[in-house]
């Protein structure tokens, strides 16, 4: 992983530097330089944003099919 796919995954998940270092145990410089590469990116953060999105995956999953089942309903 790249720093610019880390401040990718920040940005989608609409979290500023600080909170998404709060959420993994980083301070936000430290989020800062591996954004811009000054330091190798951790296999251990990869791991947990990894995990992240897939539960945030599956959450959207989960919404689309009570969304599915809710519409089932009304008609």
């Amino acid at each position: 992983m790249t720093g610019e796919e880390l401040k990718t995954i920040r940005e989608a998940w609409g979290m500023t530097q600080e909170q998404f270092g709060r959420l993994f145990g980083y301070t936000p410089k430290s989020i800062a330089n591996l954004e811009h590469n000054r330091h190798d990116i951790p296999n251990s953060l990869i791991l947990h944003i990894e995990s992240r999105q897939r539960l945030r995956n599956m959450k959207k999953l989960l919404e689309n099919a009570l969304e599915t089942i809710d519409r089932s309903f009304e008609g």
